[in-house]
């Protein structure tokens, strides 16, 4: 599943997009990022509370330890909307699913 989210940076439109897919039977997120890296993450779902939380694996294009980055997410699950809380720079933000 792909995600864009556009925004207004400095008077500046910006885009970030983040690609949602399974790697085996692991669902992985890879973020890029308005600020030119790109943080790759893992998911771990929790049926108890319907969330997945996403925890940092691998980033490219990180110029120091101490730049803004995604590193930790979490989605809270329901039929038809993800909403995932704010967790970096980003305003909060819903995302609808289409079902197949």
């Amino acid at each position: 599943m792909l995600e864009k989210f556009h925004m207004v940076e400095g008077g500046k439109p910006v885009e970030m997009t983040t690609l949602y897919y399974l790697d085996g039977d692991q669902v992985k997120l890879t973020h890029y990022c308005m600020a030119g890296n790109q943080p790759t993450m893992r998911g771990t779902y929790a049926p108890e509370t319907k969330t997945i939380t996403f925890d940092l694996v691998s980033i490219s294009n990180l110029k120091s330890t101490d730049d803004g980055h995604m590193h930790h997410a979490v989605y809270t699950l329901s039929t038809t909307i993800i909403s995932r809380p704010p967790g970096h720079s980003a305003k909060n933000r819903r995302m609808l699913l289409r079902k197949t």
